[in-house]
């Protein structure tokens, strides 16, 4: 994400992670056509068994365009030391890495304390998993103010996956979709201040929107940081989506705006017809979108699930 301004920090280079490897799949045949959806034999093994899953991290510099890396990737698997849970996430910096790599080291301890306890509806002192990642959101916010990190922030977009419920939270415009056989679905709101209900929101909260951006400045509407424009409709609180992972999903993909500034979520479906490995699959978006002119810095995170190829061996 651009930004008003950028304190020098080290020069960053290329860095991936990966849980699974798989071999380049280039030339694998679609199972998504219309006659190749699965069996009802198979849609039972899928409620039955466990989901399986293969994820696959990156992220690039871009160093011809940026003096410095501010994105940041979360991956954690078996998340709380649950092997049915996981924490993945795109914190992109602006003006600084500051404030994102604060919300990468203390996202996960904040939202594991709230989720530590058992949740019941008929217990009025008990959160539901929504409002315990809104806290979780709020509580960093504040800590970050205590940090004196005023002039710069960053954005979230966090998929928390418990069982085979997928929760996705985010402030900013790291987008998350998810591509099923037929279809793909976007989980996450892009907070831009041109939309149209963000925007009237700014400008109830004392704000404008000048050039497409929050008082001149910033081109997001939501944010970690950035206190200077909190007074100015500036807010942290995420928008939250929950979905149950179906028998026809095949990818999660979160991405900084690197990639969906010249890249759509047709195209990534498109793409993920012609491939069944994730690492495979953040290669090519990550290949297509240098090639399309990208200029900001680029992460990634791809998500399969119960993938058809040989290296997918984990249960979760």
């Amino acid at each position: 994400m651009s930004s008003p301004s950028t304190p020098k920090r080290r020069p960053f280079k290329f860095r991936h992670t990966n849980s699974l490897r798989c071999a380049s799949s280039s030339s694998s045949i679609s199972i998504f056509d219309g006659d190749e959806l699965m069996s009802k034999a198979e849609i039972e093994s899928f409620k039955k068994e466990p989901l399986k899953i293969e994820v696959f991290s990156k992220d690039f510099q871009n160093a011809n365009f940026n003096d410095y890396m501010e994105d940041i990737i979360l991956v954690n698997e078996n998340f709380n030391n649950n092997p049915k849970t996981h924490l993945f996430g795109i914190f992109d910096g602006h003006g600084s890495d500051k404030s994102a790599i604060y919300c990468k080291e203390n996202f996960p301890k904040h939202l594991d304390k709230l989720l530590s306890a058992k949740h019941s509806k008929f217990d009025p002192n008990r959160a539901t998993i929504e409002e315990n990642f809104a806290k979780a959101f709020k509580d960093i916010d504040d800590e970050i103010e205590k940090l004196d990190y005023t002039d710069f922030g960053n954005t979230a977009t966090i998929v928390y996956i418990s069982d085979k419920t997928l929760y996705c939270a985010n402030v900013g415009d790291s987008k998350c979709i998810l591509v099923s056989k037929r279809n793909f679905k976007r989980l996450s709101y892009e907070d831009k201040c041109i939309d149209e209900n963000e925007k009237n929101r700014i400008i109830s909260a004392g704000g404008e929107v000048t050039k497409k951006k929050l008082n001149g400045i910033l081109s997001v509407s939501r944010a970690m940081g950035d206190f200077f424009l909190k007074d100015y409709g500036l807010i942290s609180e995420p928008h939250i989506t929950k979905i149950e992972i179906n028998y026809d999903d095949k990818f999660c993909i979160i991405a900084s705006d690197g990639i969906w500034d010249v890249i759509t979520e047709e195209m990534i479906f498109n793409m993920t017809k012609k491939t069944d490995c994730a690492e495979d699959l953040a290669n090519k978006i990550l290949k297509l979108a240098l090639s399309l002119g990208s200029q900001d810095n680029i992460s990634i995170v791809v998500i399969g699930f119960n993938l058809k190829n040989e290296n997918v061996n984990k249960d979760i």
